[in-house]
Formats: C-alpha cells, structure tokens, sequence
C-alpha cells in the first residue's frame, strides 16, 4: 500500500467520522464545530483530488463564512431561550434511520452502477477544452461557469439574492444584534484589523483576477471579501443598521443584474442567448458577484438590511 492510498483512506474515515458526529452530535454547539471541520476536510479533499477551486470555495464558503452564520444562529438561538446552550439534541426516530438506510443504499447502488460501466472518453470536455481556447481564458472551470453554463451561475446568484430575502422576511421583527467586542478600544483587536483587513482584499482583488486562468473567481474572492466583513462587525467597525440604504440595495442585485446582461447583451447583437462578448464582459461580471457575494454573506451574518459605520 503506498503513502498516497493511505492518505486518502485516513481522509475518507476523517470525513466519515466528522459527518457521524455532525449527525449524531449530542449538543448542537458541538455539532456546529464539527460542521466546521467537516468543511476544511472536504476542502482537503478537493484538493487531494486536484480541485482546487472546488477546495478553495469549501473552505471559505463551506468551513468559513457557513459556521460564522452557525455561530452567529446558535446564538440567537441561546439569546430567545438560554436552556438551548445545555440542551441535548433530539434523538432520532426511526423513520430517519430507514431514510438513512434507504440513502446509504441508493448512494452504494449509484457507486457500483458507475463501476461497473465502462468508462467513456470525455467528449464533452475535450470540446469544452478546445472551444476554451477562442476565449482566451486559462481557468476551465471559470470558461464552464460564465461561457458554457451561464444559466447555473445565474440561478445560483438568485438562490443567494432569495436567501438573504427570506432571511429578512423572517427576522424582520427580530432586535437581536450581532455580538461584538470592544473594538479599538482594544491594541490588539486594532492591530488584527489593520493587518488582516488589507490583506484580505488583497487577496480576494487577486483571486478575482487571476480567477480568467488560474484557480480563484468570484465565489472564492466574495467569500473572503465577506470574511473581512464579519471582522469588521465582530470588532464593532461595523454595526447593522436597521434602514436599507441604495447602494446596499445595488450591491445585493449587481451579481444577478450583471448576468442578465450577458444573457440578454447578445441577443441585441443577433447572437444567442449567453454568447461570448469577450474577456472584459466576464471580468466585469465577476466583479459584480464578487460584490454581491460579499455584501450578502456579510449582510445573512449580521442579520440585517445595511450596515453603518461603529467605532472608529
């Protein structure tokens, strides 16, 4: 057995023992944690697997910013009824043990029907990756993503656009805030902020750019742009406020706005639907999800419709 199966058995049983305890976790803090850690193996994972796209968005979406809005949940959740910090998570039925069992045998009839086919050459990728060429972008998974599948990205901004309004839909009448330190009243909460701030949107500027050819695009530079601002609410820079402001607004439907344009900007031209417009069309649509992503997540954390300026 060589060093690279052991590796990726220890990760499958990892992976596996975290989901049991997520599922099976006795306290629900706990269970939230173990989500977490859930995320980072998963983005290991990827890019053991040579994903590293897939791996950078499941550690900055799934790990990340997912467990802060657990965290943040959680407490809410402690805040209406404070027994919840102690309480024991439900035990299951037994109608969630046969939907577990009838899952675990469809995803195993799934694995050995895939087995046991043979395997075909990939045509759909090799046209993928010979039509990529006209592009002139280097990233596949940013070619799929804006050129080749622009519907599924336009969907998935929507879903995002559709949770923060349901979320604002059920915490309209809600006065709980996010929890927050004091500040800049504290040296090192002031010096964590003025290092990590900058470099934060260092990186995700850079993973936005480099996202035409490298890994990295929008997701992964939204993710990390919203990481900043649950910083900045967590050390009071930031605090949620109450009325919705136009450029908040703006900045929620950029993402979805600017793909709407590329679907409907060809059609004017006597193209098709989603037709290639050119590099600057797709960076400038990823500048705006970015946008998007970032307020978004920053906005589901705080839990309210805009944000204002705290402490300085």
């Amino acid at each position: 057995m060589t060093a690279g199966v052991v590796i990726d058995v220890l990760l499958g049983l990892i992976l596996v023992g975290l989901a049991t305890q997520v599922a099976i976790g006795k306290h629900l803090f706990r269970a939230i944690v173990f989500y977490v850690a859930f995320g980072l193996a998963m983005a290991l994972i990827w890019a053991r697997l040579g994903a590293p796209d897939l791996a950078l968005a499941d550690a900055a979406i799934g790990a990340g910013l997912t467990g802060a809005l657990m965290m943040v949940a959680f407490r809410r959740l402690v805040e209406i009824d404070p027994k919840q910090s102690q309480a024991l998570v439900t035990r299951g039925s037994a109608l969630a043990v046969v939907l577990a069992v009838l899952a675990a045998g469809m995803v195993a009839t799934i694995g050995l029907t895939a087995l046991s086919l043979e395997r075909q050459p990939g045509d759909a990728g090799l046209q993928v990756l010979a039509t990529l060429q006209e592009t002139g972008l280097g990233n596949p998974i940013t070619g799929v993503l804006l050129v080749f599948r622009g519907f599924d990205t336009l969907i998935e901004m929507a879903v995002l656009l559709t949770a923060f309004i349901g979320s604002r839909v059920i915490t309209t009448r809600s006065r709980l805030s996010v929890t927050t330190v004091s500040g800049f009243e504290l040296p090192l909460v002031r010096t964590l902020v003025a290092v990590i701030l900058p470099l934060a949107v260092l990186i995700g500027m850079h993973l936005l750019w480099i996202g035409s050819d490298q890994p990295g695009g929008a997701f992964q530079a939204g993710s990390v742009l919203a990481g900043s601002g649950v910083l900045l609410l967590l050390t009071g820079t930031l605090l949620p406020a109450s009325r919705s402001r136009a450029l908040v607004r703006l900045a929620l439907v950029a993402g979805v706005g600017a793909l709407c344009l590329l679907v409907l900007a060809p059609l004017l031209q006597g193209d098709g639907p989603m037709a290639y417009l050119g590099r600057g069309s797709l960076l400038f649509a990823e500048t705006a999800m970015m946008v998007s992503i970032a307020v978004t997540l920053t906005l589901l954390f705080a839990g309210s419709p805009s944000l204002k300026a705290g402490s300085s």
